[in-house]
């Protein structure tokens, strides 16, 4: 049963996204009439066909692994947190901040600290929809939207002309830039024109991080029982009050270091302009599910997602679709992949007949006694 349950957990989001993919070609060649076969040739080569793709793809990937752990996390303790956008906001917001005002912290504790102040916003806005929640029944989908806008609108005020954070004497609507030593070091650079740096590395480590808090501690044994059946956590002595809150916490210090690490390691400086743009957090939701709430998985989904937003730059490059058609269409892909994970029984069902089918040619090889 264990080894039919691990299978389903790796085949459903791999036929899901082989389906979608299958969809993307069809409406490719029906809607342009353009080769999609060319077209998907390009989209893998500027995903992983160079050092300098692969390295694209993982900067990309970076930002979305966290916010897809911050929705795992969530969900695990019953919670469909959809503020991944703000609390990213909230934390890249702190982050500029410390990389702007605190220039004597040396070497890399500025970067450090700037990452840890992104991970404390985020957690604390997503602590406010939790405590929203248990304290006054508000729902964690409405709240967690409605925090999404309110963290857009402060942002703005920062930034915007004449804001405590606009460049002063400047006309445009941004910061100044940040200190050096707050931006996120680069640890390979396999062209002159694409640096990875360690906010990859973070994105690595807090897949580690939440895959060892959520399956081998008290703690995330409690997020999973509330998650699964909160009136027996409760009967169980468990407080579901708490539980919920430092779940959210969680969470949005996972989108939280999203925001700082797109931030501090894309960008030079903070920009009304990219608030109401970032996509994160919904992208978040998409690694998520297709990872299957777990942490590996939302490593590897979030790799997936980042190689396909590589990949449609590809296609660009290569002029194997018309001109913006090739955004669209990787926009269309990750949309269907998040459509076929969530109506999967029609996957469910696949996988177990691939699953017999080896499990028997396996059980056919034995000598009866």
């Amino acid at each position: 049963m264990t080894r039919r349950i691990n299978a389903e957990a790796i085949l459903v989001p791999f036929l899901a996204v082989i389906a979608a993919m299958a969809v993307g070609m069809v409406l490719t060649y029906l809607v342009t009439g353009w080769d999609p076969f060319a077209a998907y040739g390009s989209l893998i080569r500027g995903a992983v066909g160079s050092p300098s793709a692969i390295g694209a793809t993982m900067l990309r990937s970076a930002p979305i692994i966290l916010t897809g752990l911050s929705v795992m996390v969530a969900f695990r303790a019953g919670l469909f947190n959809i503020g991944g956008n703000g609390q990213a906001i909230m934390g890249l917001i702190l982050a500029g901040v410390v990389g702007i005002k605190l220039g004597s912290l040396p070497g890399a504790s500025h970067w450090i600290v700037a990452l840890v102040g992104a991970a404390i916003a985020g957690g604390l806005w997503g602590a406010l929809a939790g405590f929203l929640k248990v304290a006054r029944g508000a729902h964690e989908v409405v709240v967690t939207i409605m925090l999404n806008y309110i963290a857009i609108r402060f942002g703005e005020y920062l930034l915007g002309l004449g804001g405590p954070l606009q460049e002063k004497g400047s006309s445009i609507p941004a910061s100044k830039s940040f200190e050096t030593s707050a931006q996120l070091p680069v640890f390979w650079r396999p062209d002159p024109f694409t640096e990875v740096h360690v906010g990859v590395l973070v994105a690595l480590l807090a897949a580690g991080f939440a895959w060892f808090l959520i399956g081998r501690t008290a703690l995330g044994y409690q997020i999973r029982a509330v998650g699964l059946q909160p009136d027996a956590a409760e009967y169980g002595g468990m407080s579901v009050t708490k539980i919920t809150v430092i779940a959210m916490f969680i969470a949005g210090a996972f989108a939280g270091l999203g925001g700082a690490v797109a931030t501090l390691g894309e960008l030079e400086r903070l920009q009304k302009s990219e608030l109401a743009v970032i996509q994160i957090g919904f992208a978040g939701i998409a690694v998520s599910l297709l990872g299957r709430n777990t942490a590996f998985g939302c490593l590897f989904a979030g790799l997936l997602m980042g190689a396909l937003d590589s990949g449609a730059v590809g296609i660009q490059n290569d002029n194997t679709l018309p001109s913006g058609v090739a955004t669209k269409l990787i926009g269309v892909i990750q949309g269907v992949i998040v459509l076929f994970v969530g109506i999967d029984l029609v996957f469910r069902r696949l996988s177990n007949r691939i699953v017999g089918v080896f499990g028997e040619r396996g059980g056919s090889g034995m000598v009866k006694s």
